[in-house]
């Protein structure tokens, strides 16, 4: 009526949007990076961290939320390749797609989302789900890990000396984070892929830079494209 674009601005009014298409087409270009990492991981029962960066609009916590929608659908049987409707396929199929090659990884990962509203104590129930199971890789999303809410567990402060250290300066608590991280993915949490999301472009490219000090080439810096208008009103 007023000749506005209509999408959902954020991921959490998608469900005002009865006929909203979620299209993973721009999504697709993540594919080549996303998938190496899963190979090395797949193949050396190592660890990789995976920091994506999207700026607002990019829809980071849609992308999430439909990696791990479509996931879970594919370990419900849906393993026939799927490379315009399942973002899971997308990034861990071939170059030639084949059903029963998505069906093996499928069943080796385990995908986790997690959400620090649900829990106080996240890591620490991620840290006893990393010890106990057995799954070949363990693909690990964590959006807006840019927040204190993130962050702080890893450190392992109390609120009040985080705070003072945030006063002091982001690169203090980006040492010590890369410090946890690089020591967390040589020990209890080798086979996983951490995928973390952020809006804030310089935090994720100092969090990559301490990370390449303590481990070069644990970390890989991506990109979330913005869609285009005709994209978004879809």
């Amino acid at each position: 009526m007023y000749g506005e674009l209509e999408f959902p601005p954020r991921a959490e009014y998608l469900d005002q949007y009865k006929n909203y298409q979620v299209d993973i087409a721009h999504w697709q270009r993540l594919a080549g990076q996303f998938q190496k990492a899963f190979r090395q991981v797949y193949a050396r029962r190592s660890a990789a961290v995976l920091l994506v960066h999207g700026p607002q609009g990019s829809g980071k916590s849609m992308f999430s939320a439909r990696l791990a929608q479509d996931h879970e659908r594919t370990r419900g049987g849906a393993f026939a390749p799927d490379l315009r409707n399942n973002l899971w396929h997308v990034l861990v199929a071939t170059d030639q797609p084949d059903e029963r090659a998505i069906e093996d990884v499928t069943r080796d990962t385990v995908l986790r989302l997690v959400d620090e509203h649900k829990s106080q104590n996240w890591l620490e129930e991620l840290r006893g789900f990393a010890t106990s199971d057995r799954s070949r890789v363990r693909l690990i999303v964590c959006d807006d890990m840019h927040k204190d809410s993130m962050m702080r567990p890893w450190t392992e402060m109390s609120p009040r000396d985080f705070y003072e250290a945030r006063q002091a300066g982001p690169d203090a608590i980006l040492a010590y984070l890369a410090e946890r991280l690089n020591d967390a993915c040589r020990h209890e949490f080798q086979r996983s892929i951490f995928v973390m999301l952020s809006n804030d472009q310089a935090w994720i490219e100092k969090l990559h830079g301490h990370l390449e000090r303590w481990y070069q080439g644990l970390s890989t810096v991506l990109t979330l494209p913005v869609p285009e208008a005709p994209t978004l009103e879809r």
